[in-house]
């Protein structure tokens, strides 16, 4: 026995219903695909620049700290250097105390300045 026509009409009409819906189906995945893949490349556009960012500020850090370890070490220079100059006047202010008292020792008078 065979199917009335109106049965295998209405069969083959769901048929093409169901690979139409399934043809745009595999469109979208299509295009959802591509897009995913444009948005993937993108994120790794972006993560590259915030690496050469990264890279910079890391690359700046490093100038900016050797510049204060740099400074650091001056000022710890020039201090030293002050301390050296006081100790160096310190020295000389005794040796020329001592100078001045020892006409006075010698004469057992003491110094008046007037001479």
């Amino acid at each position: 026995m065979s199917d009335p026509p109106r049965v295998v009409d209405f069969a083959q009409a769901r048929v093409n219903l169901i690979a139409d819906a399934l043809d745009r189906l595999t469109e979208q995945v299509k295009a959802t695909n591509l897009r995913f893949l444009s948005l993937y490349e993108e994120l790794g556009q972006f993560k590259a620049e915030v690496r050469d960012r990264f890279d910079r500020i890391d690359k700046r850090q490093d100038v900016l700290e050797r510049g204060i370890r740099d400074a650091h070490s001056e000022v710890i220079l020039l201090a030293n250097q002050i301390l050296n100059a006081q100790q160096a006047a310190n020295r000389a202010l005794f040796q020329l105390a001592d100078i001045r008292e020892e006409p006075a020792r010698g004469s057992g008078e003491p110094e008046t300045g007037d001479e």
